[in-house]
This record gives C-alpha cells, structure tokens and sequence, in this order.
C-alpha cells in the first residue's frame, strides 16, 4: 500500500519525458559525429597522357600539373607505391600535403632507394617511414592511393575524437606506367588512370595490396 502510495505522488510522466529528450540528444550527438565523416560521391574517371603534345608549353595543363591537381585533393591520407621518384614537383607536393596534416606512407624499390636523383632519400631525411622488400626481386608497382576508405574514415574518426576539424574526401587511385621522374614526366610517353569508384572495389584491392606490403616490408 505505502509503494502504491508514493508511485501515485511521483510525477511519471514529466520523468519519462526528460529520459526521452536525454536519450534522443546523445542519439542526436552521436548520429552528428559520423555525419561529419562525409565521402564525397562524385565519380571521377580520368585518363592522364604523356607525350609529346602534353609537353608542349601550348598545351594548357601539363599531365604532371594535372596529378598534381589530384594529389593537392587529399584530406587524410596519401598511400604511394613507386618504383623510381626522382620529380622535384611531385615531391613538394606530397611535402605539402603532410604539412596540411594528410598522412604520408612509402613503399618503394630498394634499388632505386639510393639510385641518381632520388628524392626517397629527403623523405627519409625529413623523417618519413619508407618501406622496401628486403630481396632483390622488384617492387615494381606505380600507383598511388589518396584517401583511401579504410585510412581516410579511421583518421576522420580519431580527429573526430579529438574535437579535430573534418573534410569531405572522396577515395582516388592514380595507377600506371609512369615513374614519378623527370624523364618519365617530360620525355617518355607514358600514361596515368585516376578513378574513384562509388563501390571502391578496385581502390580496395589497391589498398589491401599497400598494406600487405606495409605489414611485411621492413623501414629502410
């Protein structure tokens, strides 16, 4: 009796409503931190050629300014896997974007690590990890990963945490016969793929395969 008393004298309803408004402002709060983890969801198909017409100073944007357009469009992080790097404007474009706060990894050919010109040696200088297979046989690949989906939403989610600021991105490969190298750049003819996927499945792969090679290459 003296239970059923003093539930007829608390004030349920008032209770329950403030309990509501509690549960859907941490529903609210948590559904807002994830919305500012957005992927932008503009396809991007692009085909980039080097020859002789793309070297010509009448050509309105040179092939290498137009990788470099991509690469200026990383938020989180860049993924690069090359054979050869010797290109000063490929280099300070990267040097950029890490100093922007995108996370930079190399993976590169342990040859060509100390080869003429190489610009893997002021990376190593400026304190990057680079990574290399310790046999002789070569890492060959020729791509590079800007923001992948796996990276760019666990770094989105740790500045997040962090009360960081956060960008739209959108994934992008660029992935093909060009070493990132002067010659490659200005004299040879050579070609380039830039894609973003909505579904990703071929970023994936590409990631998956960096990531292998992280995982098991050691730092030079």
């Amino acid at each position: 009796m003296l239970l059923k008393g003093l539930s007829s004298q608390i004030p349920w309803m008032p209770i329950a409503v403030a309990v509501g408004a509690i549960i859907c402002t941490e529903v609210i709060c948590i559904a807002k931190k994830h919305s500012r983890i957005k992927k932008k969801t503009e396809e991007v198909i692009d085909v980039i050629i080097f020859n002789e017409n793309t070297r010509s100073q009448d050509f309105p944007t040179s092939a290498m300014e137009s990788m470099i357009s991509y690469i200026n469009q990383a938020q989180y992080s860049i993924d690069l896997a090359m054979y050869t790097f010797t290109n000063l404007e490929m280099f300070q474009a990267l040097m950029e974007a890490h100093m922007r706060g995108v996370r930079l990894r190399i993976v590169t050919d342990l040859v060509m690590m100390t080869s003429t010109l190489t610009k893997m040696i002021d990376f190593k200088n400026a304190g990057f990890d680079i990574r290399c297979p310790s046999s002789k046989v070569m890492m060959h690949h020729k791509f590079v990963l800007i923001d992948a989906p796996k990276a760019a939403n666990d770094i989105s989610l740790q500045r997040t945490s962090n009360k960081l600021k956060t960008s739209t991105y959108r994934s992008l490969l660029l992935s093909g016969s060009v070493n990132w190298t002067n010659q490659g750049f200005h004299g040879n003819w050579e070609n380039c793929i830039v894609m973003s996927q909505n579904d990703n499945r071929v970023i994936i792969a590409y990631a998956t395969e960096f990531e292998r090679m992280w995982s098991t290459f050691p730092t030079v």
